[in-house]
C-alpha cells in the first residue's frame, strides 16, 4: 500500500491574501488535485491513500520581526499624525491671535 502526503499552509489558497494570486491559485489547485485523485483511487481500487495537511499559521522568528516592524512604522505613523494635528491647532491659533489683534488696533 502507498500513500502520498501533501504539506502545504492552509490560508494560502483559502484566504485571499493581495498580490500572491497565482501561488494562491496553485495552493488551491493542490487540493482539488488530490482529493480528485484521493476520490478516483477509491473507486478503482487503487491501494494508494493520500493526506492532505494543511497547516496553520505559524509564528516564525522573520514574521516576529516582521510583525514588530510593521508596529513599529505604524507608531512612528501615528506619531507624525499626532504631530501634525498639533502644527495646525496652533497654526489656527495663531491665526485667531493675529485677527483678535488686528480688531483690537
Amino acid at each position: 500500500m502507498g500513500h502520498l502526503v501533501n504539506l502545504f499552509p492552509y490560508h494560502l489558497g483559502k484566504i485571499s491574501n493581495p498580490l500572491i494570486a497565482a501561488y494562491s491559485a496553485s495552493k488551491f489547485a493542490l487540493d482539488g488535485f488530490f482529493s480528485s485523485i484521493r476520490t478516483e483511487y477509491s473507486v478503482t481500487k487503487v491501494n494508494v491513500s493520500i493526506t492532505l495537511c494543511f497547516l496553520g499559521l505559524i509564528n516564525t522568528e522573520k514574521k516576529k520581526k516582521e510583525k514588530k516592524k510593521e508596529e513599529e512604522e505604524e507608531e512612528e505613523r501615528r506619531r507624525k499624525e499626532e504631530e501634525e494635528k498639533k502644527k495646525k491647532k496652533e497654526e489656527r491659533r495663531r491665526r485667531r491671535r493675529r485677527t483678535w489683534s488686528a480688531e483690537l488696533r
